[in-house]
């Protein structure tokens, strides 16, 4: 799945749980790239604010069902905020998941908390910072006041 099929529109105003549709996994491609995707190009558009909002930077580690592992960094910390593949380094908080559960968390067909509780989601460093992960990936469904 390419980065324009699924709209920069979704971080913002999310659709429904059963409207986002990805990739199936081929090798070493997970079906949680997109939404990596998205992410960089929020970064890349409002970063400053974002890095005034969070003031950290996040480690993803996501490991696909053929045991492919792929690591990002998400960093509101510094500069205007950046988004880096396979970092070599971890983050403030660390979070690492199957690809298939990010997927549906980010869908909104899983949880945060159900994933958390059911070790889905695991979480390290600094978890009070991973509450401001809705700020860069909202949850589908949540209307905006």
């Amino acid at each position: 799945m390419s980065r324009n099929s699924l709209p920069f529109s979704l971080l913002v105003d999310p659709p429904s749980p059963r409207s986002v549709a990805m990739a199936p996994s081929s090798a070493g491609t997970l079906k949680c790239a997109p939404v990596f995707d998205m992410i960089a190009d929020r970064v890349k558009a409002e970063g400053p604010s974002l890095v005034r909002k969070v003031k950290g930077t996040f480690y993803f580690k996501i490991t696909g069902s053929d045991g492919t592992v792929q690591e990002w960094l998400v960093d509101l910390k510094n500069g205007n905020g950046s988004v880096t593949k396979n970092p070599g380094k971890k983050g403030d908080c660390n979070i690492a998941m199957k690809d298939e559960d990010f997927v549906n968390m980010v869908s909104g067909k899983l949880g945060p908390q159900k994933a958390f509780f059911e070790g889905k989601l695991k979480v390290t460093g600094n978890t009070a910072l991973a509450m401001k992960l809705q700020t860069i990936v909202p949850r589908p469904g949540k209307a905006k006041l």
